[in-house]
């Protein structure tokens, strides 16, 4: 007897997709003159994979007109090429019929997944950037910053574009399955291995990534998928990086390390999914990053050039104040600086301060120790141009970079405005460009004060009333100190008997606004944190850590450590610190600290 003609629902086209496991896991197969011998024991449905192998399927009904059939609760074997399986009947004769392609999917409801609760196994991993090099202030660099999901058997988490999202593996993370209805205590650990899982479940998880003050108000920042990206580049995906405008400072001796910091968050929020049909909503509670933006420190730095347009010969003044004492040092730091700038491009009016910044930086090659001087007076005819003449009346365009609000005045006269003098004052772009001292008036205008206007003793086609004629360069004040904190107390202790010692710690802070809020911190026991004077125990000997961080009322915030160091004394000793009872030629040892 030939084949008969048959059908089979779920999972044919244009029907309800079949599944593994339930809901559409029982097969229907109708035709004409089904049974010719088949039964239980005398033919059978098979289940045809993609590798050309095939599985029996438990038969649950039959009839002449319709079998019934089930299958498995997993994916026993891979479809073919089409993501397809097919059904076969095979008569009792051992005769095989021709087969009917199906489409068969995992089950996502007998074993629903929790995804809030996977959600909230996730992380946000920062790349903090690493120290500056020794003797250089910290600088604001980019922020790295990744969601990292859980190492679990059976679960593969994708971001919307498809790319695998970076796990972490905790031995002691996971002890039950991550499925509905056996979330465990908080305090309970879950198994590394969910072995009730699907074979393999994909998780789609959407992602929206946020930063803020610690007050919760907006900050300005730009987050990117990486740093060449362009600005409206896609950022829903796991590893990106975050650029916060920073406060902006003068560059001096003074604030070199203790320039003030700004803490910002860094947020994310996700939305989980199983193929489209288990979801989850925006869970925007997860554990936030807290991390410190130093200020931008830019140093104070007048490029006074012999040619119009920045051109020819340059003269490099910087005030007493710079901490930079040769150009060398200027030079290494201000290629550090512009490449910060450069990544802040986008942000502000960074990208206008970048245009000085390369004029500058590509001017200091060509810079000799004679044309460097630190001074915040400065006499043109006391620096040497060439010999036999100096550089006043030389000056013909300038570059003036530093923070806003920084000026310098400029005179025709040595220490007089009768002869002619302005005063150039930096604004929110950190530099000042005057093309050319031939122009009348000087640009930029709004950058430039006329203090007293010269007269042309010369007049004729041309009138350059500042060109050539500059004699007197003076440099304001340094900008107000900033918020600092200052630790007092011993950074050598001699430790006289094994159960520890007692040390108090207090401090001073400089342009932070009452009332503010203390944290102490270190590796020994602190007694009052909270305190202006605390006290802090140190067990044993060896190198301690104590810092402290100050917030004022306005959230300005700044921080300072001190390494102190406690050792035993040799019997008999007592000079302070105990390094001088052996090491008595050491630096620390000065002539006062006597037996």
């Amino acid at each position: 007897m030939s084949c008969p003609t048959y059908s089979v629902v779920p999972g044919a086209p244009n029907s309800v997709q079949a599944t593994f496991g339930p809901p559409n896991n029982q097969l229907t197969i109708t035709g004409t003159s089904l049974l010719d011998g088949f039964g239980s024991m005398a033919g059978s449905i098979l289940l045809v994979c993609g590798n050309n192998t095939s599985i029996n399927l438990r038969l649950i009904s039959w009839t002449d007109r319709e079998i019934v059939t089930i299958l498995p609760d997993s994916r026993p074997c891979i479809p073919d090429q089409q993501n397809n399986y097919h059904i076969q009947v095979r008569k009792s004769s051992g005769e095989l019929c021709p087969p009917i392609p199906i489409s068969i999917s995992d089950s996502i409801i007998s074993q629903p997944i929790d995804l809030e609760r996977l959600a909230h196994l996730m992380y946000i991993d920062p790349q903090l950037p690493s120290p500056p090099p020794p003797g250089q202030p910290e600088l604001p660099e980019p922020i790295f910053a990744k969601l990292v999901a859980p190492n679990i058997s059976g679960v593969v988490f994708t971001d919307q574009l498809g790319n695998t999202l970076p796990v972490y593996s905790d031995l002691h993370a996971f002890e039950r399955p991550i499925t509905e209805g056996t979330s465990p205590a908080s305090h309970e650990p879950l198994s590394p291995i969910v072995s009730d899982l699907l074979p393999v479940t994909v998780v789609k998880v959407e992602i929206s990534w946020s930063a803020n003050r610690d007050d919760g108000t907006p900050a300005e920042f730009l987050v990117k998928p990486n740093l060449s990206a362009p600005r409206d580049a896609n950022t829903q995906v796991a590893d990106v990086v975050f650029l916060f405008k920073p406060h902006v400072v003068e560059l001096t001796r003074d604030n070199l390390r203790t320039a003030p910091l700004q803490r910002r968050q860094i947020h994310i929020k996700v939305r989980l999914s199983v193929d489209n049909i288990l979801t989850t909503g925006w869970i925007d509670d997860l554990p936030f990053v807290e991390v410190l933006i130093p200020s931008l420190q830019i140093p104070t730095v007048l490029a006074l050039y012999q040619g119009i347009n920045l051109q020819q010969s340059v003269l490099i003044l910087v005030p007493s104040s710079s901490p930079f004492e040769s150009v060398a040092g200027l030079r290494f730091f201000l290629e550090r600086l512009n490449s910060i700038v450069y990544t802040l491009k986008e942000i502000g009016s960074f990208a206008s301060f970048l245009l000085g910044l390369d004029s500058l930086v590509n001017a200091l090659p060509s810079v000799g120790g004679s044309n460097y001087v630190v001074t915040d007076d400065i006499l043109l005819d006391d620096i040497s141009f060439e010999p036999g003449a100096t550089w006043e009346d030389r000056v013909s365009s300038i570059l003036f970079i530093g923070p806003q609000g920084k000026w310098v005045h400029c005179q025709n006269k040595s220490h007089n405005d009768e002869e002619g003098s302005f005063i150039i004052t930096i604004g929110e772009e950190y530099h000042v460009i005057v093309p050319t001292l031939r122009a009348n008036p000087l640009h930029p205008v709004d950058r430039i004060f006329i203090n007293h206007q010269p007269t042309d003793d010369d007049p004729g086609e041309h009138s350059y009333l500042f060109d050539d004629t500059l004699s007197t360069i003076i440099f304001s004040p340094p900008i107000p100190a900033r918020p600092y904190v200052d630790i007092v107390g011993p950074r050598s202790i001699r430790l006289d008997h094994p159960h520890g010692v007692i040390q108090e710690y207090r401090i001073n802070y400089e342009n932070l606004e009452d009332p503010i809020s203390i944290a102490w911190s270190s590796n020994g026991s602190v007694i009052n944190p909270a305190s202006k004077i605390t006290n802090i125990s140190f067990f044993n000997t060896g190198t301690w850590l104590v810092q402290v961080d100050v917030t004022d009322i306005n959230r300005v915030h700044v921080q300072n450590h001190i390494d102190v160091i406690v050792e035993v004394a040799p019997l008999g000793c007592l000079r302070i610190p105990p390094i001088c009872c052996t090491h008595p030629s050491s630096p620390v040892c000065g002539p006062r600290m006597k037996p």
